[in-house]
């Protein structure tokens, strides 16, 4: 997937003085970042994972093992977690999924098709201060650059916070000996949401210099005087 958006971003390279396939390409960017965009919502982002790989000790003279037993192990996307806020019934979490669902989830779907529908008719579209809103500006209300931010925070802090527990569950004083392995890990969503991110910001800016080389093209140019023949 994120080899398909290099090539459209060589594709606009290439195509980049020929005006007449701008907004095919541009709808069909679209749709590949709507397509990152979901798959980045919908597919697994962090795993936490703490495991006892193995664990032996004596029992009335036998020798009893246990291995890869698991002691905690999570595994959510965007979605799952917004879906799981929503459900607690508590008050400030639901608000919490609310913010999440709105600004990382609802608000750049409504720019990519804003955008999208901007390019299929400017001259219609330009003046409708929805769709201008969405396509032009609401890049600041966007927090899913924050999001990814805050997904790699929580993943230093768990990858942490299990290490230092499973630290003190590894023994081996002669009659019990264990053996703790930490899986946790970033997850194939979290790489699609960034690069859903950079990709969002590439486009925005290659639909604002669209534009102004448009509004450059179409401008008026001022009449010269010519003056009258004695």
């Amino acid at each position: 997937m994120l080899g398909g958006i290099v090539v459209i971003l060589i594709l606009w390279w290439l195509i980049r003085n020929r005006k007449d396939l701008y907004t095919p390409l541009y709808i069909m960017s679209i749709l590949s970042a709507l397509i990152l965009l979901i798959v980045g919502l919908t597919t697994t982002m962090i795993q936490i994972d703490a495991r006892i790989q193995e664990m032996d000790f004596y029992l009335l003279g036998q020798n009893i093992t246990f291995k890869n037993q698991v002691l905690f192990f999570q595994s959510k996307s965007i979605l799952d977690v917004v879906e799981l806020l929503l459900k607690t019934g508590k008050l400030d979490s639901e608000i919490v999924g609310v913010l999440i669902l709105a600004f990382s989830i609802l608000f750049p779907m409504m720019k990519l098709l804003s955008t999208g529908i901007y390019m299929l008719d400017q001259k219609r579209w330009a003046k409708n201060k929805f769709i201008y809103y969405f396509a032009f500006k609401s890049g600041k209300w966007s927090m899913a650059d924050v999001m990814v931010v805050a997904i790699l925070m929580t993943y230093i802090g768990f990858n942490g916070i299990v290490n230092s527990t499973l630290s003190d569950l590894n023994l081996d004083n002669g009659t019990i000996s264990s053996i703790t392995t930490n899986n946790t890990a970033i997850q194939p969503g979290y790489i699609i949401f960034i690069g859903f991110v950079l990709y969002g910001f590439t486009l925005s800016g290659i639909l604002k210099k669209i534009t102004k080389e448009k509004e450059s093209y179409l401008k008026p140019v001022a009449a010269t005087p010519i003056a009258s023949a004695r």
